[in-house]
């Protein structure tokens, strides 16, 4: 079998060759860790904002329990204010209901019902 032979001018551009794409490689590696390492930060990032939302609608999700019991609170005070209002309005009713004595000048509350007469019976 014959010898190779092979010229060292090759040799050598073809390991520079090779030396000079791994630098490729090597670059274009790098360049991809970086875009990997900012990606993984946005998602980092993301996911704290994330955790905030949530922490967010469980804080609303108290506010809205809190406002439930505030307005059955309320419900309760309108109520009591609707009776108030009622009996107020019903002894409006009776001080309104009113008539002037003449010689006396004094004022006579009238009543709803006629009044029924004692003598009738």
């Amino acid at each position: 079998m014959g010898d190779f032979n092979v010229n060292a001018t090759i040799l050598f551009a073809f390991m520079g060759f090779m030396g000079l794409l791994q630098l490729a490689i090597l670059g274009a590696l790098f360049r991809l860790l970086l875009v990997v390492g900012r990606i993984q930060g946005d998602i980092n990032g993301l996911r704290g904002e994330n955790n905030r939302i949530w922490e967010a609608i469980a804080g609303l999700r108290q506010e809205i329990a809190d406002l439930r019991t505030q307005i059955a609170d309320l419900r309760e005070q309108v109520a009591e204010n609707r009776g108030l209002l009622r009996a107020l309005h019903e002894r409006v009713d009776l001080v309104l209901r009113h008539r002037h004595d003449e010689p006396t000048g004094a004022v006579i509350l009238t009543p709803t019902e006629p009044v029924p007469d004692p003598a009738a019976d």
